[in-house]
């Protein structure tokens, strides 16, 4: 009787669950983005905002939730309804590296999150400030060498900060590291010279491009088609990076399945439009896509990934 009635309890919420599912959205869905507007992540998000929209027949809210290496936003979703209606957009910052940074993780991504799709892989640009006296990757190299302890980075975000130290210890340097919260902050600091390197997105190639900042590498295995001329981190002679740098889309934990499968489906037909690519590659993102299954493999993989990388460079949680 017992197993007959668990029985039908399970077919009764998986009926609930496809009606719901079959409904949705019926109303706005917020997206919430764990950086502050005007970042790379929230650039992204307003060019497949719109377009989302308009295939699922209701708005999609950007809600921007910066701090706590991306735990403030992160929190907002998993304390939602599993109803499709709170989505999370983040890179590996909030589901990857700030848990494994931490000695009292606030939540288990894995089990506290459903990830639903790989929407896009970013290149990650080793940058300095003008008036630096190097010209390729090697020439930074050697001049930290000549100065150590005197050549500073910037830290706006865990991905940079891993691929610093990374460099510190294999290329035997001592880059000290300038807290900043955001990356759009450190442009300026870069430009004036008070800060001599950072990591970043493809954000800063607009300002590479107006001899603004000077770019060094690509912490890729083939050069960005967002910067050709910029060699990658092994064609420059630096140690390349083993992580990989993307923005996903999540929900809350127990998300069903069907609304899984719809946000998936609406986003890979997205992700191919012409407009939508195009305006991608503004941001500084190279649109992908995937199945639910494929980002979810991904993500077991880059857990790993992380974890060795963060060891490798002798970051030590907190």
């Amino acid at each position: 009787m017992l197993a007959i009635t668990r029985s039908v309890l399970v077919i009764c919420a998986a009926a609930l669950s496809a009606g719901a599912a079959a409904q949705y959205p019926s109303k706005p869905i917020r997206m919430v983005i764990p950086f502050p507007g005007g970042s790379s992540s929230d650039n992204f998000a307003r060019v497949i905002a719109p377009p989302l929209a308009r295939e699922l027949g209701q708005p999609v809210i950007i809600d921007n939730r910066p701090g706590a290496d991306g735990a403030i936003g992160a929190d907002v979703v998993i304390k939602s309804p599993p109803d499709g209606l709170t989505l999370f957009l983040s890179t590996p910052t909030a589901v990857l590296s700030a848990p494994l940074l931490r000695k009292n993780p606030p939540y288990e991504p894995s089990k506290d999150l459903t990830s639903i799709m790989l929407l896009a892989k970013f290149p990650v640009f080793l940058v300095v400030a003008p008036d630096l006296p190097v010209k390729t990757a090697a020439d930074f190299v050697a001049y930290a060498r000549t100065n150590a302890g005197k050549i500073n980075y910037a830290g706006a975000n865990i991905s940079g900060i891993v691929l610093a130290e990374a460099l510190n210890k294999g290329a035997g340097i001592n880059m000290v590291q300038i807290p900043f919260k955001s990356e759009v902050q450190t442009f300026t600091e870069l430009m004036t010279g008070r800060v001599h390197a950072n990591f970043s997105s493809g954000a800063a190639l607009p300002l590479v491009k107006e001899g603004k900042l000077r770019g060094l590498a690509v912490m890729l295995d083939q050069r960005s088609s967002l910067a050709p001329d910029i060699p990658t981190a092994a064609e420059a002679g630096i140690p390349p990076a083993s992580i990989t740098s993307f923005v996903g889309l999540f929900g809350p934990a127990q998300l069903p399945k069907p609304i899984i499968d719809r946000l998936a489906r609406e986003l890979n037909v997205i992700l191919k439009r012409a407009e939508v690519r195009e305006g991608s590659d503004r941001t500084g993102f190279h649109a992908e896509g995937s199945t639910p299954e494929a980002f979810a493999a991904f993500l077991t993989a880059q857990r790993k990934v992380w974890a060795q990388s963060i060891k490798e460079a002798g970051i030590q949680p907190d």
